[in-house]
């Protein structure tokens, strides 16, 4: 991951929806941005990339197609029941920020960074994350369906009545982190990494009697 705080040292204050207006009208890309304070409701657009960009304390419940986030942060924002539809993310962090009910459908995530933040109800659908790193986050009643992870780190985060369908969980280390009440099947746990607290809760979800 870049050092993504000094790519944004020069950013300079900008309203949200005027460059998103103008980078649609005009065919041209969001760079050296900040967007403070600002509030996106019950919008949707299209084929738009933010490079460069820092959105601090936003609020934003949109749909997004086909956006590209290139060395972004989302910093104490409120993403609660966006849509994020084939977009890419890229040097992308999100810390202390709310995803609750937020939708990534058909999303590449990659060499980026969520720490802090809620992400529960959140629906992950056909997600590819490479290279990410989860810390210190709360997924409660979330879903990853058929989703890929290619080394994902992650650390004491909260996993509670999380489904895993067609996920594969290889090589994950959840030793770390609070799992309670999955959906997972055999397919998906192989290979996953559990403290041994956890692999006896995990037993009883997949119906091993142990004495």
């Amino acid at each position: 991951m870049k050092d993504i705080f000094k790519l944004l040292s020069n950013v300079k204050e900008k309203e949200l929806k005027e460059e998103i207006i103008f980078s649609n009208k005009n065919e041209l890309d969001v760079c050296d941005a900040k967007f403070s304070n600002q509030i996106l409701e019950n919008e949707e657009y299209e084929n738009i990339e933010f490079r460069n960009a820092i959105f601090n304390n936003c609020k934003i419940s949109s749909k997004f197609n086909k956006f590209y986030f290139t060395s972004v942060v989302f910093d104490n924002c409120d993403l609660s029941n966006t849509t994020f539809y084939e977009c890419n993310f890229h040097n992308v962090i999100f810390i202390n920020c709310k995803l609750v009910g937020t939708i990534f459908d058909n999303v590449v995530i990659s060499d980026s960074k969520i720490e802090s933040s809620n992400l529960s109800y959140t629906n992950f659908y056909k997600v590819n994350m490479r290279n990410v790193i989860i810390y210190e986050s709360e997924f409660y009643d979330s879903t990853f369906n058929e989703s890929k992870f290619t080394k994902l780190s992650q650390d004491r985060n909260v996993y509670k009545k999380v489904q895993f369908i067609e996920t594969l969980l290889s090589g994950i280390d959840f030793s770390t982190s609070s799992i309670e009440g999955l959906t997972v099947g055999m397919k998906e746990i192989k290979g996953g990494i559990f403290n041994e607290f956890q692999a006896v809760e995990l037993a009883k979800l997949l119906g091993i009697v142990i004495k």
